[in-house]
């Protein structure tokens, strides 16, 4: 029998978050189980407040766990030092925003090739990585535009462009389309499924029910836990 949680980009099992503040402890996560398996494009939806961006933040390497355990690529996230987490969230963990984060008097091709400004080289030559990420995201035209200059669904493609120019192993995704209009967030969908379709492992957080059909997965995240739809806590 295959071992799943082996071949899984991530596994979290029982995962707590807790903030104290001037008012006493909260519990924003209260016993997260999660797991990603290869090419799976996961959509989790909830209300503001549910623990969704906490379980993102998480997943990225942003932020600690307060409790349980979690491994990345068979790795013990855990246990692993600032240096590791950082070397690790900028090599193979790729990050999209609801803002989008350029640099405005950059062109497009410069703001991909910021990417590597924080990561050790690797096998591939940043420009022509950054190239080939701004041409799968149909931005070939445009590489050398100011960033300023660009349709807020261009700068979000930018953007994207540069969380998969290093070709991680995961894209996490926080509300992408909350800054766009209709049009431009049905061609950042399409471009994530694009990229999905290609392999890519892709884990997004959104209010908007209406991207369901993007993904393979959808689970709800509420009252600090994840579910599966219509499943009671």
């Amino acid at each position: 029998m295959m071992n799943t949680a082996a071949s899984s980009i991530l596994s979290m099992t029982n995962i707590t978050r807790t903030f104290h503040d001037a008012n006493g402890r909260i519990d924003v996560l209260k016993g997260v189980n999660l797991t990603i398996q290869p090419g799976e494009f996961v959509i989790i939806t909830g209300p503001s407040g549910s623990g969704k961006t906490t379980v993102l933040n998480i997943v990225a390497m942003l932020d600690r766990q307060t409790g349980g355990t979690w491994e990345f690529g068979g790795r013990n996230v855990a246990g692993m030092s600032d240096i590791d987490l950082c070397r690790t969230r900028g090599r193979e963990i790729g990050m999209v925003f609801q803002k989008f984060h350029l640099l405005p008097y950059r062109s497009a091709f410069e703001n991909v090739l910021f990417r590597w400004r924080y990561v050790e080289q690797g096998r591939d030559d940043p420009r022509e990585a950054s190239t080939q990420a701004l041409a799968k995201v149909g931005l070939a035209g445009v590489s050398h535009r100011q960033a300023r200059f660009l349709s807020s669904g261009e700068m979000q493609r930018v953007a994207i462009a540069r969380a998969v120019a290093l070709r991680p192993t995961l894209l996490v995704a926080d509300e992408p389309t909350g800054n766009l209009d209709s049009s431009s967030a049905t061609a950042i969908m399409q471009c994530f499924k694009d990229l999905n379709s290609d392999g890519l492992t892709i884990l997004m957080v959104t209010h908007n029910e209406h991207l369901l059909g993007y993904g393979t997965r959808h689970l709800v995240c509420r009252d600090g836990v994840l579910l599966r739809p219509g499943k009671a806590p």
